[in-house]
């Protein structure tokens, strides 16, 4: 058996030998690298049934903890890509969906003091629906407007920051320059505040592109 560090070739062997086998924790970890490997080559189908299982099994797990919730969020995530890239526009807003009712849990799992992670898991990686699809860069928005609102609330005012660019973005996409411009100026001072000066710099371009 392939040590732990295991190479690309022997991830779906080692995804199903220890599905078989009843280690859960294993089988996720390999079904989703043999997701994203097949994603990588463009073997939709493939990375639609290894994303379907780790989160069968991931779901089907009581009590979830906080990291439980973290790691579904990814896998709904990056699985709602799939589905869009499939054509299945519905099924991949209903992922996206998914995601933002466990980022909900996660935000209560943080008020209650269950866990200690960070509340912007599900920003890492904008899904590619938001891009394409209107009432997906809706949501987004509401999600980030949340996330700053918790970063706010715990003094994180890096993450704050980068939380509003991010919703910068969605409103240029949007084309409502106006709210994008007054987000941009306050994020300034933020990143002031935090001594981030490579943000701030950032953030005076995208000002100045706004403005243009």
């Amino acid at each position: 058996m392939p040590p732990r560090g295991a190479a690309p070739q022997f991830y779906e062997a080692l995804a199903l030998h220890w599905k078989n086998a009843g280690e859960t924790e294993k089988a996720i970890r390999y079904l989703v690298k043999s997701a994203e490997k097949s994603h990588d080559r463009y073997a939709i189908e493939e990375a639609h049934s290894y994303y379907r299982q780790a989160y069968e099994i991931l779901d089907s797990k009581e009590p979830k903890s906080g990291s439980d919730l973290e790691r579904i969020i990814d896998i709904v995530n990056a699985w709602g890509e799939v589905f869009v890239l499939r054509g299945d526009f519905n099924d991949g807003l209903a992922a996206y969906t998914l995601s933002e009712h466990l980022l909900g849990r996660i935000c209560l799992c943080i008020a209650e003091r269950k866990t200690s992670l960070p509340p912007l898991m599900i920003l890492k990686n904008l899904p590619f629906m938001i891009r394409t699809i209107p009432i997906a860069r809706r949501k987004a928005a509401f999600q980030l407007k949340r996330a700053i609102i918790i970063c706010s609330t715990r003094k994180a005012l890096n993450q704050q920051g980068q939380s509003s660019l991010d919703l910068v973005n969605l409103y240029h996409m949007q084309g409502r320059k106006a709210q994008a411009r007054e987000l941009l100026e306050s994020t300034i001072f933020l990143f002031g505040k935090c001594n981030a000066a490579g943000f701030i710099q950032i953030t005076r371009k995208a000002l100045d592109r706004v403005g243009e």
